[in-house]
């Protein structure tokens, strides 16, 4: 999937003026939009916010949110010609924020604000990012896979419930109703070494946890969103 940080987002998004002069500073290391229209549907609303001109499609789980109000972010999932079935509407491209937050909430021990809603080099938020193969060795659990076993063997266990460890290295949480885990434990096949979990559940940056699920492969989620291997609706066990 495609994740993209506030600075990306606002690069990506920076479109011809549309007759608005909303605008709205953002505090560093965040994106701000100006609530124009909200669409509830189930466990979501759908909000469609403007900053300067820049228009966006957003997707956050439920909350207190009027149109008028500013909402804060730092990152999101971007996914291209998107159809909710609940509200029967297709977006061209909207944003799965995981981490939302209302301007009266954000404002304060946030930093200097960054005007126009393009944002500086702060940091991201910290839960939702990695890069390449941790430095990480984790046995396997008792009557579980290695994750270099689980793409060795994918053939043979797809379908069925396995049981891995690893090092919690890249969390999204909320989109699409569940939460996206990413861990490694410092195996690998073919160069594969880092797997991907959805649950229920919580999880967090560094957490050692085991997880039991269905090995599920070439899983399409849409919007041309597909995963070779992860492992579906997994339950989470911390592990020391």
């Amino acid at each position: 999937m495609k994740i993209f940080s506030a600075f990306v987002i606002a690069s990506a998004l920076f479109l011809a003026g549309c007759g608005k002069s909303n605008k709205v500073e953002a505090p560093e290391g965040k994106q701000a939009y100006i609530v124009e229209e909200i669409i509830p549907a189930a466990s979501y609303l759908y909000v469609r916010g403007i900053n300067d001109g820049k228009e966006v499609w957003m997707a956050v789980s439920k909350m207190d949110l009027v149109v008028g109000d500013t909402l804060f972010f730092a990152q999101a999932m971007e996914m291209k010609n998107f159809k909710s079935p609940t509200i029967d509407k297709e977006f061209a491209s909207i944003f799965f924020i995981s981490d939302p937050v209302k301007g009266s909430q954000s404002s304060s021990g946030m930093g200097s604000g960054m005007g126009g809603g393009m944002m500086g080099s702060g940091q991201p938020h910290p839960s939702i990012q990695t890069e390449g193969k941790a430095d990480v060795k984790i046995e396997k659990p008792a009557g579980g896979f290695s994750i270099g076993e689980i793409y060795s063997g994918k053939a043979n266990l797809s379908g069925k419930t396995v049981k891995v460890k690893g090092k919690v290295v890249k969390v999204n949480v909320s989109i699409m109703d569940r939460n996206w885990v990413h861990i490694q434990d410092g195996t690998e096949a073919d160069g594969k070494f880092d797997l991907l979990i959805t649950t229920a559940q919580e999880a967090a940056v560094g957490d050692v946890i085991e997880a039991e699920g269905t090995l599920i492969l070439d899983k399409d989620f849409g919007s041309g969103y597909k995963y070779d291997v992860l492992v579906q609706d997994a339950k989470l066990t911390k592990a020391n």
